[in-house]
């Protein structure tokens, strides 16, 4: 009876530990991580290493309400991780622009052949006294002054 070995596909958490095949450089700057000067670490780098595969390096960029869709590829191009839209706008300018990236990101994930994961994030405007509907809107707006107490 003929023996028959099974292929088994790569599973996340098996690791390739060397770049090469002779196994001589390793996928990891371990040598420079654990140096004890920075000018060690420098030294220990192995430029040969496969990088990683993940970026730990987030990049939030400010959008504006006129930004076009070829500037928003660029940015995604560039690596953009999160958008942040600042809520100086009306609401359905704020929709026109989340539309625009929700849409370029999902064309930018075709072309990459992957999905691409972009945050986006709304920015309201910070602290400020808010309060609810006057009982006589018709009179005059009422001015208070530090320390004063109202009901």
């Amino acid at each position: 009876m003929a023996h028959r070995t099974a292929y088994c596909p790569k599973l996340p958490w098996m690791v390739d530990f060397y770049t090469s095949a002779d196994g001589k450089v390793h996928n990891n700057q371990l040598k420079a991580a654990f140096a004890r000067t920075y000018m060690d670490h420098l030294c220990h780098l192995n430029p040969e290493s496969v990088a990683a595969k993940h970026r730990t390096t987030q990049m939030v960029f400010t959008i504006p309400e006129d930004i076009s869709i070829r500037a928003i590829e660029e940015l995604l191009g560039c690596g953009m991780s999160m958008a942040r839209i600042p809520m100086n706008m009306t609401k359905e300018k704020c929709m026109v622009i989340i539309d625009k990236l929700r849409h370029t990101c999902d064309r930018f994930s075709k072309k990459l052949g992957r999905l691409y994961p972009l945050a986006i994030a709304l920015e309201f405007r910070g602290t400020e006294i808010r309060t609810g509907v006057l009982q006589n809107p018709e009179k005059k707006p009422i001015r208070l002054e530090k320390g004063q107490e109202t009901k």
